[in-house]
């Protein structure tokens, strides 16, 4: 009866705990995927040389390279440009 109740409401409570400091880590975590330190920038490069550039191993989210990509000020001459961290 009760008792079984309460273990899987705490239960259920560590789950919920533990996401949610998972969430906190992978979002200060340069190597997740999830880091909310991303930013891009655009190195300038020779044009000959911007077919030499691609995607960044590091580049993990699709959403945000996408981006970069399609935000592109001058494809003829910039590549995007990682950051990660803070």
């Amino acid at each position: 009866g009760g008792t079984q109740q309460q273990i899987a409401e705490q239960q259920m409570q560590f789950v919920k705990i533990t996401q949610g400091v998972e969430g906190v880590y992978n979002a200060w975590n340069p190597a997740s995927r999830d880091c909310r330190f991303q930013y891009y920038f655009y190195n300038l490069v020779d044009p000959k040389q911007v077919g030499m550039y691609g995607r960044p191993l590091n580049a993990t989210n699709d959403a945000l390279w996408e981006k970069a990509v399609r935000e592109n000020p001058d494809p003829s001459c910039l590549v995007p440009a990682l950051a990660l961290g803070f």
